[in-house]
């Protein structure tokens, strides 16, 4: 089960989710982020650029709500994507839980 949002539409005003790739900010939409989900809890985040897949992590969610909890407002991934802590919960929230 996964989701996926080209960067574009990420930072699109009305979108709940945000991102900041300084090395690609030219080519948004060629920027796509995938999240899945294989194992309660666990989600891989793929970064893919052009249809190639550039970056990979993995999330807890523990660690998101112990973030949340900590009142840390965003965080890095990948080494370049800024990511709000609280919009990346809903996110992940709405598409795996709801």
């Amino acid at each position: 089960m996964g989701t996926r949002a080209s960067a574009s539409r990420a930072l699109n005003p009305g979108a709940r989710c945000a991102a900041a790739w300084a090395s690609v900010w030219h080519s948004w939409k060629r920027v796509s982020i995938t999240i899945s989900s294989d194992e309660v809890g666990v989600f891989e985040v793929n970064g893919k650029f052009m249809g190639v897949n550039l970056y990979t992590t993995e999330l807890r969610l523990e660690d998101l709500l112990q973030r949340q909890f900590d009142k840390v407002q965003t965080m890095t991934l990948f080494g370049t994507a800024v990511v709000n802590v609280n919009l990346l919960l809903y996110l992940i929230n709405k598409k795996f839980y709801v």
